[in-house]
């Protein structure tokens, strides 16, 4: 303890509590000041297991989220299974009703793009979030599906589709081509004679 401040692993603590070294926290689920919160780290922030725990949910949003180089999904094949080909393209991009829209609670009430989960659901239904699992208190081997109080949209799913849609309209344009390279030869031809 030093000027007031309590330090764990250091005898010059800089804050109310400082620690150095590794703290575990096993039932603490926020951390609350009275006032504006904030976690700060200088390293890396990770759950303690893989693919097992969100950042948010439906109903508790953060409004913005910073990256210098955006957002990574894992893509590794060795990480994937039942592998085939999408059956989705040119058609479903069609089928699409992007929108313009504003947030109808947001302290930001600029216009958005986007695309309304319920209508994507009808045409795409794999890149609708519906669910979610959650941990059990108890024992972090349990999971219990939940119902998502708002349904969410995984943009970045809808990539692969957009990459299909140009895969099928290429094929057109070179079918057109050789359609087009085709009739002109018959109208060359038919000068000629």
């Amino acid at each position: 303890r030093k000027n007031g401040n309590v330090g764990i692993g250091t005898t010059v603590p800089l804050d109310a509590l400082h620690v150095n070294g590794r703290v575990r926290f096993q039932t603490v689920e926020y951390f609350e000041d009275g006032g504006t919160s904030e976690i700060e780290a200088r390293g890396d922030i990770r759950p303690s297991a893989d693919n097992v725990y969100d950042l948010g949910t439906s109903s508790h949003r953060y409004d913005d989220v910073y990256a210098t180089n955006g957002t990574i999904n894992t893509s590794d094949r060795r990480d994937k299974k039942n592998i085939a080909s999408m059956p989705y393209g040119i058609n479903e991009i069609l089928a699409l009703n992007p929108i313009i829209y504003q947030w109808k609670e947001s302290m930001d009430s600029g216009f958005k793009l986007g695309l309304i989960a319920q209508d994507l659901e009808e045409v795409l239904p794999e890149v609708v979030k519906k669910h979610d699992y959650k941990v059990s208190e108890e024992d972090e081997s349990v999971f219990t599906r939940v119902e998502a109080d708002r349904l969410g949209v995984y943009y970045s799913d809808i990539i692969p589709v957009l990459v299909k849609g140009m895969q099928d309209q290429n094929e057109i344009i070179e079918q057109m081509r050789v359609e087009l390279d085709a009739l002109k030869k018959e109208l060359a031809d038919s000068k000629r004679d």
